[in-house]
């Protein structure tokens, strides 16, 4: 693991990382000091306002901490700080999305259609039809487990746990 770390660039923040897992109580905000502003940017491309970017900005480094013991320090940091902002924007919006659908209408409105046309019920049905019919179809999967059912990718039969075993019978 030293060897990644010297090969890094000074400006890189690997190093950071590093520390940060041996337990330096200042290598995380050297971390968020050096990298905040390009992860800052990142976040701010998804059309947050101030306050979302800002939950973004902080979810970000909550997952950087949680998962910095799986960082390669073999891989540039960078790109691996990119892909975090990125999912967490992309979480971030997704909830906001559900959030919004759901406060615009009252839940049984939009589960339920009020007013199904004829057509549509009876493409509903007729896809219903057909799926079953294709699932009816295709071949029994071989069933693994313990029964050893045989037939290619099952499993072979397996003995009976210990505590389930017959005891021999004694000879009387």
């Amino acid at each position: 693991m030293r060897q990644a770390v010297a090969m890094a660039s000074p400006d890189d923040g690997r190093d950071l990382i590093a520390a940060h897992l041996q337990g330096d109580p200042g290598a995380f905000g050297a971390l968020v000091d050096r990298h905040g502003p390009m992860v800052y940017a990142v976040v701010g491309r998804y059309g947050l306002g101030p306050a979302e970017r800002d939950d973004v900005f902080q979810e970000v480094f909550v997952r950087v901490h949680r998962s910095a013991a799986l960082y390669r320090p073999e891989r540039p940091l960078k790109p691996w700080l990119v892909s975090i902002a990125v999912n967490a924007a992309r979480t971030f919006l997704t909830r906001r999305r559900g959030r919004e659908l759901s406060e615009d209408r009252p839940a049984a409105e939009r589960l339920v259609d009020p007013a199904p046309d004829g057509a549509r019920v009876a493409e509903a049905r007729q896809a219903t039809r057909l799926l079953a019919q294709a699932l009816d179809a295709l071949p029994a999967p071989p069933r693994p487990g313990v029964g050893g059912g045989g037939g290619p990718g099952a499993f072979p039969a397996l003995p009976p746990p210990p505590h389930l075993a017959k005891a021999p019978e004694p000879d009387g």
